[in-house]
């Protein structure tokens, strides 16, 4: 991890970070999601998420979600906490499930509100560096770094097998209209992002 990391810092030309600016973001659920291109008809993602509570401020609680495809996921700097849970519809539940589709020919995605229902808790693992884990496409979900540390991990997404997910959120709102495309970060922020990962693996010799 830290040789790829270093590679992409000394990119001469930049251009790999700029294809990466154009499809890295902040997250929603509290993580830079920083895009990394593969090879043309390669069918999924790789993908750096990093979670750095001095940049920003907490967005707890999370939207639950389950995702499109299944995915790998390895943490190479500090540590995750991930909550699994069983989903049950319920009209007094205090949880709003939506339907998240893509956008067609857009960036960005839809909810269309499917009722509420109540969450039951299914499992809480914790990951430290170095520690992998495999999460099928219908398991859901929060992940967050543990005791609000540095924390990143690099992700994998396998072939998509669905063409929408489940998101279960404590707002009432969010299906009522298109949620704004979040603003791409630029290559200086993305290097800056790339520069504290770096310096993470050096004190984890990841």
């Amino acid at each position: 991890m830290t040789k790829l990391v270093q590679e992409l810092l000394s990119d001469p030309a930049g251009a790999v970070l700029r294809e990466m600016a154009a499809h890295s973001y902040h997250h929603d659920n509290g993580f830079a999601k920083l895009r990394i291109p593969l090879p043309a008809g390669c069918p999924g993602q790789f993908r750096i998420h990093i979670w750095d509570p001095a940049a920003t401020a907490s967005t707890l609680p999370q939207d639950a979600h389950n995702h499109r495809w299944p995915f790998i996921s390895r943490i190479v700097a500090g540590s995750v906490t991930q909550t699994t849970y069983v989903a049950e519809g319920d009209p007094s539940g205090d949880h709003f499930r939506y339907l998240q589709l893509p956008i067609a020919a857009a960036p960005g995605y839809r909810f269309s509100p499917r009722g509420t229902c109540t969450l039951h808790e299914d499992a809480v693992e914790r990951a430290d560096s170095g520690a992998g884990y495999y999460l099928s496409p219908h398991t859901v979900h929060r992940v967050d770094s543990t005791d609000r540390q540095f924390t990143a991990t690099v992700m994998l997404t396998l072939t998509r097998i669905r063409e929408s997910t489940d998101l279960y959120s404590l707002n009432p709102s969010k299906g009522k209209a298109l949620p704004p495309d979040p603003p791409r970060f630029s290559v200086d922020v993305l290097r800056g992002l790339l520069v504290r990962l770096h310096e993470s693996l050096d004190e984890t010799r990841c």
